[in-house]
C-alpha cells in the first residue's frame, strides 16, 4: 500500500524549511535513540520530523557556538601557543588539503557551468 507514513512525513518538512533531508533523518533517528535510552526501550516509537528536528539542529549550533566561545576565551587567556603545540602545521596541512580536494570537483563543475553559460554553449 505504499511506503510507511514516517517516510512521507519526514521528507517534506526539511524541504519546506529549506534544510537538508539527511539532517531530518539523522536527527529523527538520534531523537529516537535518545527516547529509547531514556524510556529503557519501553516506548516503541519512531520520532518522525514534525519540525521537532529543527530544535535538535539548533541545539547543535548552540553547542558549536559554546565550544567556539570557550576556545576563544582560552586563546585570549593563554595565547595561541597551546593550539600550535596541539595542532602543528604537519597536522593542519593535510586536513586543509583533504578539504580542498573534496571541494575541487564542485568548483570545477561550477566553473565549467559559468563558462558555458557565458559563451552560450548549448547543453553545457
Amino acid at each position: 500500500m505504499g511506503e510507511p507514513p514516517r517516510t512521507r512525513l519526514t521528507q517534506p518538512t526539511p524541504l519546506i524549511t529549506g534544510m537538508d533531508p539527511n539532517v531530518a533523518l539523522f536527527t529523527a533517528g538520534l531523537g529516537t535513540l535518545i527516547l529509547q535510552l531514556v524510556t529503557w526501550n519501553q516506548v516503541p516509537v519512531f520520532l518522525a520530523s514534525s519540525f521537532a528536528f529543527i530544535a535538535a539542529t539548533l541545539g547543535g549550533l548552540v553547542a558549536a557556538g559554546s565550544v567556539y566561545t570557550l576556545l576563544a576565551g582560552a586563546v585570549r587567556l593563554k595565547g595561541t601557543g597551546f593550539i600550535d603545540r596541539r595542532l602543528p602545521p604537519v597536522v593542519i596541512g593535510p586536513v586543509i588539503v583533504a578539504i580542498g580536494l573534496g571541494l575541487a570537483q564542485q568548483g570545477a563543475e561550477r566553473r565549467a557551468w559559468r563558462i558555458s553559460a557565458t559563451v552560450g554553449i548549448p547543453g553545457g
